[in-house]
């Protein structure tokens, strides 16, 4: 286990130029949580790097960089789609590499997106799998309520995973 101090940790919104390094951390998230998000590690595989610059300019996507310039943590936000929706925003991709876990880095990229989503966003949504206890009790920490459960909501192999839906709303706090 590495003991840094979390001084010693950058937060920052990825660029195009972070397009590779990001590339890899998501494949590392998805090879070893693949019950915790919907993409598939042979799909994300297979995408060219400019489809994860395309994807850091469509959404906000935060970084944590440690003392070396490793990339050790991310997240995304994306507003929704079409005036009806513009209100809302989702969270997602939150991921922590293990060696730098129990650290603070996963809080401090919520509330990264946090405050990038409160100037324009009424709440912020997510769906987190259900098995994933630590994360939802990040989620719950950081102020997201459930209001919904959506059962089987990824199939991996023969097996299935629940999603618990969260929400945090700007106007409750």
């Amino acid at each position: 286990m590495i003991d840094t101090p979390r001084e010693a940790i950058v937060y920052r919104r990825l660029e195009a130029a972070d397009a590779l390094i990001y590339r890899q951390l998501r494949l590392d998230a998805l090879r070893l949580s693949p019950s915790s998000f919907g993409g598939l590690f042979e799909e994300e595989q297979a995408k060219d790097v400019s489809e994860f610059v395309d994807a850091i300019g469509r959404n906000a996507i935060f970084g944590a960089w440690n003392g070396t310039g490793d990339l050790v943590g991310t997240v995304g936000l994306f507003a929704r789609a079409g005036v009806k929706l513009l209100h809302k925003g989702v969270l997602f991709g939150l991921f922590v590499a293990p060696d730098w876990r129990t650290k603070g880095i996963g809080r401090a990229l919520v509330q990264h997106v946090i405050r990038e989503a409160r100037p324009s966003m009424e709440a912020l949504q997510l769906a987190v799998a259900t098995p994933s206890t630590s994360a939802v009790r990040l989620y719950r920490e950081c102020g997201f309520r459930e209001y919904g459960l959506e059962r089987r909501a990824l199939k991996i192999g023969g097996e299935y995973v629940d999603e618990y839906l969260m929400e945090l709303t700007f106007d409750d706090c």
